[in-house]
């Protein structure tokens, strides 16, 4: 559930670019409340919203009434988060906040901050006031078997211990550009082999595709420049991967990937496969700082949590070949007189026979 001030009226499926119509930005797309009016409604998925609608809102809860956090006074835009193995939510950075919180799941906390100048390292300054590039935004949060966190933010990561707040270990630089917000790489844990011999903590391990060159962002944001000099710069092919629980963990390249995609979605099958979608061929997230769309679907197969050859299939979605919401009624209707024709025709038999169908047990 998400929640906010936000008390413009319910936007459309896709909203216009708000720097230029001067609204306020969006809320969660999900069952929503909006903050001060007794209003409960469902609000049309939105493309712009999606990114938007991040891990804060947990915060957003807290903004309601809790005394440690007033309501718009403390904001927390493009943050993280991950629900650790006591069951509380570790909520990591967002703009212009170098530090995280642990939240408990419930709206009576005292709030626990801390700094994290790791953030502050990896963020990309602003060229001007309000004028910001960042690169680190929405960063890869992954629960570790050992109870510690990966972070990864704009192409740097560390194991850190969010109780403590200790920096457990420093990893090498992620070659090739930056990974999160705004050039938008996506990530995953790769499938886990749980079985009755596992004595210790599974050594995750973790790959990462896409994104773009740091630069990306202010070639193509229109505060960085006019419309007609945007450059769409082309996302980036390559993966890598890390066992981020090994001593002197390394990164290592995987095999790239068909197509250059920024804001995809790494997704988890039940089959103990991966499958990417979505995203754009050039650009940046942000609002129209991307163009060519991704259609290629790729899935990451693997045997006993090790990626095999090869690597990447891949599909092209045929958008003609999907049937319109009229199409696929005519080929119910058509279905349903089939069926009608053959259900005749049983009947038909029976009365010439005179006999009773008879069940048969196959």
């Amino acid at each position: 559930m998400g929640l906010g001030s936000n008390t413009t009226p319910r936007p459309p499926n896709i909203r216009p670019n708000p720097r230029k119509t001067k609204r306020k930005s969006c809320i969660s797309p999900r069952k929503s409340i909006i903050y001060k009016i007794t209003e409960l409604y469902p609000p049309e998925p939105s493309v712009a919203c999606m990114k938007e609608s991040d891990a804060s809102s947990i915060l957003s809860l807290a903004q309601l009434g809790h005394p440690g956090l007033e309501p718009e006074t403390s904001p927390v835009k493009y943050s993280s988060n991950q629900i650790l193995e006591d069951g509380t939510a570790i909520i990591v950075g967002g703009r212009e906040a170098f530090s995280y919180e642990i939240v408990p799941p419930s709206l009576e906390f005292q709030p626990k901050k801390v700094d994290l100048p790791f953030l502050k390292e990896t963020c990309t300054p602003a060229k001007e006031t309000n004028m910001f590039i960042e690169n680190n935004l929405y960063p890869f949060l992954f629960l570790l078997t050992d109870g510690n966190v990966f972070l990864f933010a704009n192409n740097r990561s560390i194991t850190l211990n969010p109780t403590s707040g200790t920096i457990i270990q420093e990893h090498p630089v992620c070659p090739g550009g930056s990974r999160n917000y705004p050039p938008s790489g996506n990530s995953a844990i790769l499938p886990l082999k749980m079985s009755s011999d596992n004595t210790g903590a599974l050594n995750v391990e973790i790959v990462i595709c896409g994104g773009n060159k740091p630069d990306a962002f202010e070639k193509v944001d229109v505060k960085h420049v006019k419309d007609k000099e945007k450059e769409f710069v082309p996302a980036l092919k390559d993966c890598h991967r890390i066992h981020p629980m090994d001593k002197d963990a390394q990164w290592e390249d995987e095999q790239d990937m068909p197509s250059s995609r920024i804001m995809g979605d790494l997704l988890h099958l039940p089959t103990g496969d991966l499958i990417m979608i979505n995203g754009a061929q050039k650009g940046t997230s942000g609002w129209e700082n991307a163009i060519e769309p991704n259609l290629t679907r790729l899935s990451f197969h693997s045997v006993d949590c090790k990626l095999t050859e090869p690597l990447i299939h891949v599909v092209l979605f045929d958008l003609e070949s999907i049937p319109t919401k009229r199409q696929r009624d005519d080929n119910d209707l058509q279905d349903e007189r089939q069926d009608q024709i053959e259900e005749e025709e049983v009947e038909h038999k029976k009365k010439q026979t005179g006999k009773k169908r008879e069940i048969v047990w196959t």
